[in-house]
């Protein structure tokens, strides 16, 4: 459920994702290629930041951050081990990543472990990150990842996004 919206995103085994109001009513679909239906990733939110693959040590995740209508806008991602409480801003917004030691210290990346988790978007306004774990890590750690790209439109001069979960098989 994406909390701003109440909206609810609904994937199948196929990949087909569904925006729902609450009540139901559907207000888009579209089909996702690759890894969206995963086991140990869930999406909350608007999307713009899905992942593929699986997530365990030894080999690269895919991040995409996708920020329509902000070519060449820069944007900082970062990680934590929680949603809540999130970071609130002052326009009444919440970016969905507690504040802990990981978020502190993933801000735009942590070397040797993310690329691409700071910089400019592209001409489409998309970037792309990647997340390597170290070989071993173990299974079932839970954590979050989501970015913010500046645009002097909304309030804040920030373009919140999603909340990506991830879960180490």
């Amino acid at each position: 459920m994406d909390d701003a919206t109440g909206n609810l995103l609904v994937c199948n085994t196929s990949g087909t994702v569904l925006l729902m109001t609450p009540a139901g009513v559907v207000l888009t679909t579209r089909a996702y290629a690759g890894g969206h239906n995963i086991s140990g990733v869930d999406l909350y939110g608007s999307r713009r930041v899905p992942g593929s693959g699986p997530v365990m040590g030894g080999a690269p995740y895919t991040v995409d951050f996708s920020f329509p209508g902000l070519p060449g806008a820069s944007y900082t991602a970062a990680m934590s081990l929680a949603q809540r409480p999130g970071i609130a801003l002052p326009d009444g917004r919440v970016i969905n990543l507690a504040i802990d030691l990981l978020l502190l210290i993933s801000i735009g990346g942590i070397p040797g472990i993310t690329t691409g988790f700071a910089g400019a978007l592209d001409a489409q306004a998309r970037a792309t990150g990647t997340i390597t774990l170290p070989t071993g890590f173990p299974a079932g750690i839970r954590f979050f990842v989501s970015a913010v790209a500046l645009n002097p439109g909304p309030p804040g001069g920030l373009e919140t996004a999603n909340t990506l979960g991830l879960t180490t098989l």
